[in-house]
């Protein structure tokens, strides 16, 4: 086997592993500033994963679709509704914050 050979066999080693290398990299960074829109999108999927057997309890009894959603989605926010205990969560936030002097 001639010494050339062997330098030729490491080279096509080398050449898979920068491409992964570098896709890798490629991929990470693309995922770190695409965040911004793929986290909001996962929680959209899965609110939607989840609320879909409540408008389908809206559907059995009757009732469109699109009014079955806006009754789910509406009353989320409704008082009484689910969304009642989110819209005060923060209600006492101001009153755990340290006080702060100006001199």
């Amino acid at each position: 086997m001639p010494s050339g050979e062997g330098s030729l066999v490491a080279a096509r080693r080398t050449v898979p592993l920068l491409y992964t290398l570098a896709t890798l990299t490629l991929v990470t960074a693309i995922l770190f500033w695409a965040k911004a829109v793929l986290i909001p999108l996962a929680l959209a999927m899965l609110l939607a994963f989840l609320l879909d057997p409540v408008v389908a309890v809206g559907q059995l009894r009757g009732l469109p679709r699109v009014l079955a959603v806006l009754l789910v989605v509406g009353g989320d926010g409704c008082p009484g509704g689910p969304g009642l205990g989110r819209g005060r969560a923060g209600d006492g936030l101001h009153r755990q914050r340290p006080a702060t002097r100006t001199t």
